[in-house]
């Protein structure tokens, strides 16, 4: 009866209950949304901190109400998706992880810089040192890493650190692998332009944002750039799950978000006949750029050792 009982809780999870799950999250953040938007309205007058927030498109209130209903469901379902172990990863920042952080961050950053130095030589790119001083360049370097290091880290710790964490004890590394990084690439194209909404307060509202928000998903855009974040996802989840340490991710995450947000300052955005080569400002589009991902995919695969992996595959 015991071992029933046992063999009950620990019911492998499913991809329909990350479905479930994800279903909840948005139906939640749909109705929140709008009444988040109503008492920004209404805190307006009083601060200009709330008159900042009011003017906040709804699609961006609602990523954010998005966000933070997720953290508390993956709380109070702590128990049912993480059984064993408390639902956030360690950071314990050891000297070893430091050393992974810089080490991946360098790879990254030369990486893309490769890719860029390659677009401007052959001519899909071009320089452009218009208004170029080095301060304007240190202040766009300086605070394009701060910001690198805060996408790299927040999002590891969710998308590898917490979903692919919770897969790779469920299911196989490899599909662990390809479930985390499919959701990883899809919750890239949740940034929708142009949206308008008649009455922003409506109950309906946070609805209507996110039925717009799915267009994107229908386009040829997402099929190409899909592609090139699923690598990437790919990329990161793996040198996790080999390295034992989420901040091989985060760095290597952080070098490559660091050279998108700088290389604009001095270089030109991809000409439009090449774009189906060298991808778009993002760089992660492009038949060069899913072939420089995956070479850095395989060299992960073949430098770092799957004995050391702290799932078991």
């Amino acid at each position: 009866m015991i071992e029933a009982h046992h063999a009950v809780n620990q019911k492998k999870l499913t991809f329909a209950d990350f479905l479930q799950a994800l279903a909840v999250i948005l139906v939640i953040s749909c109705v929140l949304t709008p009444q988040v938007k109503r008492l920004f309205l209404i805190l307006a007058p009083y601060a200009a901190f709330f008159e900042k927030l009011a003017e906040y498109e709804l699609h961006r209130i609602l990523s954010r109400v998005v966000m933070v209903v997720g953290v508390v469901y993956l709380v109070c379902m702590r128990k049912k998706l993480f059984q064993k172990d408390g639902p956030f990863v360690s950071l314990k920042g050891t000297r070893r992880d430091v050393k992974l952080f810089w080490l991946a961050f360098a790879a990254g950053v030369v990486s893309l810089v490769m890719h860029v130095v390659c677009s401007v030589w052959f001519g899909a790119r071009a320089l452009d040192f218009d208004g170029f001083t080095w301060y304007g360049l240190a202040r766009k370097m300086v605070r394009g890493l701060c910001g690198a290091a805060a996408i790299g880290i927040i999002e590891e710790f969710f998308f590898r650190g917490l979903l692919f964490g919770a897969l790779a004890k469920r299911f196989s590394v490899k599909r662990a692998v390809i479930i985390s990084s499919a959701v990883y690439a899809c919750m890239h194209f949740f940034r929708p332009k142009d949206i308008s909404i008649a009455d922003e307060t409506a109950f309906w509202s946070g609805f209507a944002v996110l039925g717009q928000i799915i267009t994107p998903f229908l386009t040829s855009e997402f099929l190409v750039e899909s592609v090139g974040l699923f690598l990437v996802g790919s990329c990161l989840a793996l040198g996790y799950h080999y390295t034992r340490s989420l901040y091989f991710a985060a760095g290597l995450h952080a070098g490559w978000v660091w050279v998108i947000k700088v290389d604009g300052f001095i270089v030109d955005r991809t000409i439009e006949s090449q774009i189906k080569w060298w991808g778009s400002s993002q760089m992660v589009g492009g038949t060069l750029t899913w072939l420089l991902l995956a070479v850095i995919l395989l060299l992960i695969h073949l430098t770092l050792s799957p004995r050391r992996s702290v799932h078991n595959g």
